[in-house]
């Protein structure tokens, strides 16, 4: 990009970004801060997101438009339902949403053929449409790569693998967000053309205003905390397993669980904390520092984590990690 730039630094540099969500979780918070990076260093930033959200109303406070457009995940989570009346249905839903952002990319490319685009980046591996308006509007595509799939999100690419290995290898970059990520995707599709590049989640001065104080009395609890998206992959469960032998131990522990998730993991999590005072379940809040501040340890449980936002985000606040030995959380600690 800087190379283009200095090359066309008579114009704008015009990049269209396509987020695959519009909460404030991890992969789209760090979505958020690299158009915001793009937006000051001059780029003219096209945004789409999916939906209406959280994310889409923090871009818009730094005077970034957005637009919504109902393109879909070609992704899939896996089911143990292998019915020949259950596949049907999912066949017919994944080939609904193929045709839906067949149709969205032909609009954006009738909306945005005749402007002079540099760049298409598309957040994640779980939406097509990025790479597809950028091959028909033959610009350069940069694939911004944040989870494993099948192994942090227990989803499947809705045509295969192979299909997928094939738009990747169109891309005219892939970034990914560890090392131990692009290790996984280039074993299994040979990528080339590819970056390493840690997500940023604070600069200085933004951990400088954290007011982060280090020196806890004696007498507070021990409190330990798990923040992100509530479900089995993230260890949630063996969390729990593990806090309570702590706690017969050590009754004064705490364990803060700050997140939302689907409705069956949260049945399953209130009917395994039932009767455990120690334990605090916190919906997702916007001020998440609040949390980080009455915390003594993070707990990173996830058996794949692509990068671990909340790991470097607990770090800045003076909080220790105890994180699972595997994914990228050993390269991040």
């Amino acid at each position: 990009i800087n190379r283009d730039h200095q090359k066309a630094s008579f114009r704008t540099l015009t990049i269209i970004c396509f987020s695959h969500d519009a909460g404030l979780y991890g992969a789209t918070l760090s979505f958020i801060d690299t158009v915001i990076g793009f937006h000051n260093a001059g780029i003219k930033c096209i945004v789409y997101f999916p939906q209406k959200g959280p994310g889409r109303d923090r871009l818009s406070t730094f005077g970034i438009k957005s637009s919504v457009l109902t393109y879909k995940h070609w992704v899939l989570g896996q089911s143990t339902d292998n019915s020949i009346w259950y596949n049907m249905k999912v066949w017919k839903f994944k080939m609904q949403k193929h045709l839906i952002n067949l149709r969205v990319v032909s609009q954006l490319y009738q909306k945005h053929k005749n402007e002079r685009i540099d760049l298409v980046y598309t957040n994640t591996s779980t939406i097509p449409v990025g790479i597809w308006l950028a091959q028909k509007l033959k610009v350069k595509h940069l694939w911004h790569i944040r989870e494993f799939g099948r192994l942090d999100h227990g989803h499947s690419f809705d045509l295969g693998d192979r299909y997928f290995k094939r738009w990747l290898l169109k891309s005219s970059r892939v970034v990914f967000i560890s090392k131990s990520l692009m290790q996984h995707y280039t074993s299994r599709f040979s990528v080339q053309n590819k970056d390493v590049i840690h997500n940023g989640v604070y600069s200085e001065s933004e951990i400088k205003q954290q007011k982060i104080s280090l020196h806890r009395k004696e007498s507070d609890r021990l409190v330990f905390i798990m923040v992100g998206q509530i479900k089995r992959e993230k260890g949630h469960f063996e969390a729990l397993k593990a806090f309570k032998r702590v706690q017969s131990a050590h009754p004064e522990c705490e364990l803060w669980i700050v997140g939302s998730g689907a409705v069956r993991d949260m049945q399953t999590l209130h009917e395994m904390i039932t009767g455990h005072n120690s334990v605090r379940v916190f919906s997702f809040s916007k001020d998440i520092n609040k949390y980080y501040r009455g915390a003594n340890v993070l707990l990173m449980c996830s058996d794949s984590e692509a990068f671990g936002r909340v790991t470097v985000e607990a770090m800045s606040h003076g909080v220790a990690v105890i994180g699972k030995n595997s994914g990228a959380t050993p390269e991040i600690i």
